[in-house]
């Protein structure tokens, strides 16, 4: 197993990846890998902290880090890292690959002077990894204020943050046109759409 920095040459095998990885998972079909191939050129990306696990001479899973938005209630602005798509091949799952990409990205994350990171996540997988809700902090995912139960947060050195109530915005290369992304989805092999009732979408 390596686990390595995402290159140029390994842009369609990833996605081709993370498509396999979500694709009728939380909606028919999926828009996560245009999510990527869209983040690659954002200013909010941080290449840095883009990696994969390779295995095989194949990579099986992936990370990528951006940069979201912390809005205080004075109207000032605050960046604040995040990460996902997390994604690891189906056939490879629930083998600790996930967790070995995701600690040792944050490791890097704090070696590069980065202090906290936010995340829509369920707070029972990711509370091994230190993330707590982030309303316990006084911030809130835009536009959910009244729902605190899927934005969580990694604080490294609680000295360092500041406590003021805030709210989160997502990077906007998160947000994409789904038409846009079924287009795009056409550059890849057929898969067949399923619609099933666990779907969020």
């Amino acid at each position: 197993m390596i686990i390595r920095r995402e290159e140029e040459k390994d842009y369609f095998e990833n996605e081709t990846l993370i498509r396999e990885a979500f694709y009728n998972i939380y909606r028919p079909g999926c828009i996560e890998h245009y999510v990527l191939h869209k983040l690659r050129n954002d200013k909010c990306f941080m290449p840095l902290l883009d990696y994969v696990i390779e295995e095989d001479g194949k990579i099986i899973a992936s990370i990528v880090y951006a940069i979201g938005k912390l809005t205080y209630d004075d109207n000032t602005n605050k960046n604040i890292l995040t990460f996902g798509p997390v994604n690891v091949h189906p056939k490879y799952q629930k083998k600790g690959y996930a967790e070995k990409l995701i600690n040792y990205t944050m490791d890097k994350a704090k070696s590069l002077g980065y202090n906290e990171i936010i995340i829509s996540g369920n707070e029972e997988y990711y509370k091994k990894y230190g993330f707590v809700k982030a309303s316990l902090y006084n911030i809130y995912y835009k536009g959910y204020e009244e729902d605190d139960s899927f934005l969580l947060i990694r604080i490294f050195d609680e000295s360092k943050f500041e406590n003021e109530h805030a709210l989160y915005s997502d990077p906007e290369c998160y947000m994409v046109n789904e038409e846009e992304a079924n287009e795009y989805d056409k550059s890849f092999p057929y898969k067949e759409k399923i619609q099933n009732d666990n779907q969020l979408f």
